[in-house]
């Protein structure tokens, strides 16, 4: 939203200040069209609109102030938005990007920045996974700064040069694609490096852990703040934070057992992936895979089972590197897990 914003300034300028609200809510509203209504992008949209309103008026308000009146606001419109995960997920991303930034927010090209910024957001949404019982993948933290400038470009080129691409000539349109298309290879190229790298996962009870552990070490280091000490007990406190967090997202080897519509048959000689039928959900497959960190399969066995079989093969093809799909029974007796 930022970059569109940013990107129509020219024609927001030329306009008089008391309509040019009006300009932003279009552009807001074209945003959110294109992009879809997610709880997400309604809430960026509802902060640049509390935003343009409040500077209508001569006001300056901070970004708390902001992000209060743009949750408000989406509630207020949607009030079923409480039940979405994502607008959870939003809103605690946002709100870790005001608290642990505050005024240093940096420049988006200076990489101890982007760090921060990534940092202060994967805080911010840690808490809001546990509570939905899900795990914090350490490889996340630097899978968001190696892909967050590259997916900012492609919404920004694909919201503007994209659309005219469509109404030009082959090799011309071909031409004008090309930076999505690097920078689409960009992203997928992270994100499936990124889940194979040997970082574990921090479970909803070490995320509560460290949340209390973190608590403990800010008020702590609350009272040392100011003192000629202060440095030195800083590092000292903070130190064993770190430490635990480290600890709590070490990376386990994957076990064998039973997995939605199969069993998983790990030795030393690699991963076996067994489907003997169908699982419920395909999410709920790939959530029993990450639980306990499988990042390959080595041989992928499938007991023909029709399309919706098929399709679950496809499902975990995409989600992990699998070496060898074979039909061939080789496990006698493998337990299933419904």
């Amino acid at each position: 939203m930022a970059l569109m914003l940013v990107l129509c300034a020219p024609l927001i300028t030329r306009v008089p200040v008391g309509r040019r609200w009006m300009m932003v809510t279009a552009v807001v509203g074209w945003f959110v069209v294109l992009v879809r209504p997610d709880p997400s992008v309604l809430r960026a949209g509802a902060a640049a609109l509390v935003a343009a309103v409040a500077a209508r008026r001569g006001h300056l308000v901070d970004a708390s102030t902001v992000l209060a009146g743009a949750l408000t606001a989406v509630v207020l419109v949607d009030p079923l938005v409480v039940g979405s995960l994502g607008f959870w997920l939003s809103a605690a991303a946002t709100l870790g990007l005001v608290v642990g930034l505050g005024d240093r927010r940096g420049s988006d090209v200076n990489p101890v920045a982007v760090a921060r910024a990534t940092l202060a957001a994967q805080v911010g949404v840690a808490p809001v996974l546990a509570a939905a019982g899900l795990a914090v993948p350490l490889a996340s933290f630097p899978a968001n700064i190696l892909a967050g400038a590259p997916a900012g470009f492609l919404t920004l080129w694909g919201m503007t040069v994209g659309l005219v691409a469509g109404t030009l000539p082959g090799p011309v349109a071909t031409a004008a694609r090309l930076p999505v298309a690097m920078a689409a290879w960009w992203v997928d190229g992270v994100a499936r490096s990124a889940a194979l790298l040997p970082l574990g996962r921090v479970t909803p009870t070490e995320t509560y852990a460290l949340m209390a552990l973190g608590l403990a070490t800010w008020m702590v280091w609350g009272h040392w703040e100011g003192r000629s000490r202060a440095v030195v007990a800083s590092k000292v406190l903070w130190a064993p934070l770190v430490v635990a967090a480290l600890w709590a997202g070490r990376p386990i080897a994957p076990t064998s057992g039973a997995v939605p519509g199969g069993c998983l048959l790990v030795d030393e000689r690699g991963t076996v992936l067994v489907l003997e039928r169908a699982p419920p959900s395909d999410r709920r497959l790939l959530a029993a895979l990450a639980d306990v960190e499988v990042r390959r399969i080595d041989v992928l066995a499938v007991t023909p089972g029709g399309l919706r079989l098929a399709a679950t093969v496809v499902q975990v093809r995409d989600a992990l590197p699998v070496g060898v799909v074979t039909d061939r029974a080789v496990t006698p007796g493998c337990e299933v897990l419904s």
